[in-house]
C-alpha cells in the first residue's frame, strides 16, 4: 500500500486555482460596471442660418450656412450635473468643440441630390459661417430643400461628469430650382 504524500500536491493547487478563477474574474469586473456613467448630451451648437435659393441658371442653387458653439445655448443640460453653464464655459475642456457638418440639397423625394461635408473646431463663442457661398448644379429642374446636420464625436469631461454634443439638424423651405 502505497503511503499518501505530505503537503500540498500539483494536482490539489490546480483545482483550488480552478475554482477561484470565476470569484476572481467577477470581483475585478463589477467595479468598471459599477462605475460606468452615460454621458449628457447638449446642443451646444446651434444653427443659425441655412438657405438655398435659385440663380436662374441651368438648373444652379445657391445655398449658405451658419452654425455656432457656445456653452450657454444649452443651459439645461448642465440641470442636476452639478456643474453651472459658467463653470464649463471657463474649463479648458469646453474650450473648443470639434464638428463634422453635412450640407444636403434634397429632391422633391428626398433623395440627396448634392452633399458637401467637412470639419472645424470652434471655440467658444465662435461661429462657422461657410464663405465664400456654395453654388451647386443640380441634374434637373425641381422643387429642392436643403439640410444642415452638425455632430460631433467629442466628450469633454469637467468634475467627473461628461457631456457630448446633441446632434443639431436644420431644413429649409422648399424652393423650386429651375
Amino acid at each position: 500500500m502505497a503511503t499518501p504524500p505530505h503537503g500540498i500536491s500539483r494536482r490539489r493547487i490546480l483545482q483550488a486555482s480552478v475554482w477561484a478563477a470565476p470569484t476572481i474574474l467577477v470581483a475585478t469586473a463589477a467595479p468598471a460596471a459599477a462605475a460606468s456613467e452615460a454621458a449628457t448630451s447638449g446642443r451646444f451648437v446651434t444653427i443659425s442660418s441655412v438657405t438655398l435659393s435659385n440663380l436662374n441658371t441651368a438648373g444652379a442653387a445657391g445655398y449658405t450656412l451658419d452654425f455656432f458653439y457656445q456653452v450657454y445655448n444649452d443651459t439645461t443640460a448642465f440641470v442636476g450635473t452639478g456643474i453651472e453653464p459658467w463653470m464649463a464655459a471657463t474649463d479648458p475642456a469646453f474650450a473648443a468643440w470639434p464638428c463634422t457638418w453635412l450640407f444636403e440639397i434634397l429632391s422633391a423625394s428626398n433623395a440627396v441630390a448634392y452633399s458637401a461635408t467637412g470639419n472645424v473646431v470652434l471655440t467658444h463663442g465662435q461661429s462657422f459661417v461657410l464663405n465664400p457661398s456654395g453654388i451647386a448644379v443640380l441634374a434637373a429642374p425641381g422643387n429642392y430643400t436643403a439640410r444642415l446636420t452638425v455632430t460631433s464625436s467629442n466628450v469633454a469631461t469637467i468634475n467627473g461628469q461628461s457631456f457630448t454634443l446633441r446632434t443639431v439638424s436644420s431644413t429649409t423651405a422648399v424652393v423650386g430650382i429651375t
